[in-house]
């Protein structure tokens, strides 16, 4: 059930498999069914989420109705609502299974204490930032080269 998160990590990181050993408790494994919503706007995202099988839907609703995607997550990645996790406020956004999915959540709480104390996991969390970090300023660059009514 850990093997993924283990490979992921010796690839990102290099981490030995003692240090692997003592961290892998911090993660719960789940299965999600194909529907299942982890997260709803509303309500603070308490999980980081790696994901073993499957694919995660990070999406939120405009006051129009219409579904905007943001991202998805999928094998062998992280995914969080990283706002949301890092500052302990209401997401904009859920989080869904768009199939059925086994994935390893740990708690806000487990993780920053492992970035904190794991300079493995903290280059990680380094590696999610700026990978959230260039995905909007890519963004952000679509948006200015788009015209107003798009």
């Amino acid at each position: 059930m850990y093997q993924q998160l283990e490979n992921y990590l010796v690839a990102k990181t290099r981490m030995d498999k003692e240090t692997f050993q003592q961290i892998a408790p911090y993660f719960t494994l789940r299965k999600v069914k194909r529907k299942e919503v982890l997260l709803r706007p509303g309500e603070v995202c308490k999980h980081n989420y790696f994901i073993n099988k499957g694919c995660l839907k990070f999406s939120s609703i405009h006051h129009d109705g219409k579904e905007s995607i943001r991202h998805f997550a999928f094998e062998n990645k992280f995914g969080t609502d990283l706002a949301s996790f890092s500052k302990k406020t209401p997401s904009a956004e859920s989080i869904e299974a768009i199939e059925n999915s086994e994935i390893l959540a740990i708690n806000r709480k487990d993780f920053f204490f492992l970035v904190d104390s794991v300079p493995a996991i903290n280059l990680v969390y380094r590696d999610i930032l700026e990978m959230a970090y260039i995905t909007m300023q890519h963004r952000i660059y679509d948006f200015q080269g788009a015209s107003a009514l798009d």
